[in-house]
């Protein structure tokens, strides 16, 4: 009989080869972002946009980028899932077809927990779109515990019960 194994270390932002930082300047935790994730059930993804330096010499480059905090699949963990993080440069396609970035996009779902969530899924569906392959396993490990902020004629539709038998 064949074995398998999955991986099971952290996808968290204490693995990522930069350090991320907050809004105000401290290091993103994985311990307080599953927390948040926790608290907030609705919601697909916290979502941060922080500025990441990339270099200081001669010049400081800055590059301006959206940290998204998951729940993946995981049916190891007592939850269910896992914490993931994703980031995503701000100049990253919204929306291809119109030629629009992340951040000319956020500023209208910003504080909209409904828009919020939206952003982060269709963000996602973009970067699937352009080719970034990283970003359909973790599309569908996604795991959202209440569905219910969702669009039910939209994303809602895209979110079914879990069933762990194969």
């Amino acid at each position: 009989m064949n074995s398998f194994y999955t991986f099971t270390d952290s996808l968290s932002t204490t693995t990522t080869l930069r350090p991320l930082f907050d809004e105000k300047g401290e290091r993103i935790d994985g311990e307080a972002e599953r927390t948040w994730l926790r608290d907030n059930p609705r919601q697909v993804a916290r979502i941060r946009r922080v500025e990441v330096l990339l270099s200081e010499t001669p010049f400081e480059i800055i590059q301006p980028m959206f940290v998204f905090s998951l729940r993946v699949l995981d049916p190891r963990e007592s939850e269910g899932w896992r914490l993931a993080t994703v980031a995503l440069p701000a100049v990253s396609a919204y929306c291809d077809d119109r030629g629009e970035t992340l951040d000319e996009a956020w500023p209208n779902v910003k504080a909209d927990p409904a828009k919020e969530s939206a952003f982060v899924l269709t963000a996602l569906m973009e970067a699937i779109y352009v080719g970034e392959s990283w970003a359909e396993p973790i599309l569908r490990s996604l795991v959202l515990p209440d569905p219910s902020r969702l669009d039910p004629d939209d994303w809602g539709l895209d979110f079914t019960p879990y069933d762990p038998r194969p």
